[in-house]
């Protein structure tokens, strides 16, 4: 059973989802209003964490993301692809 939030999330957008943090190389694609995948750039290294949104910081998280609102931005699926290809770049 959802949260109130969470069930007009789901109906609102259609999934993926794609944001990046504003002024950092994170991209994140969101699959749905709790759960999201994060790539992080560190130095050379590319970090990947697979998120499932159970708590209320979480869920705040998802929906600032999925709003867009500052620091994240929208981005593309190919922005998503491009960065997914560099963090399993070999």
């Amino acid at each position: 059973m959802g949260t109130g939030v969470e069930d007009r999330l789901e109906g609102t957008f259609e999934y993926p989802q794609y944001r990046k943090l504003s002024g950092a190389e994170r991209y994140y694609v969101i699959h749905s209003a709790r759960s999201f995948t994060e790539l992080q750039r560190l130095g050379y290294r590319w970090l990947r964490y697979e998120v499932e949104a159970k708590v209320y910081p979480e869920l705040a998280r998802v929906q600032e993301m999925l709003a867009g609102r500052a620091p994240y931005e929208f981005c593309t699926a190919l922005e998503w692809q491009r960065a997914e290809q560099l963090a399993t770049a070999k």
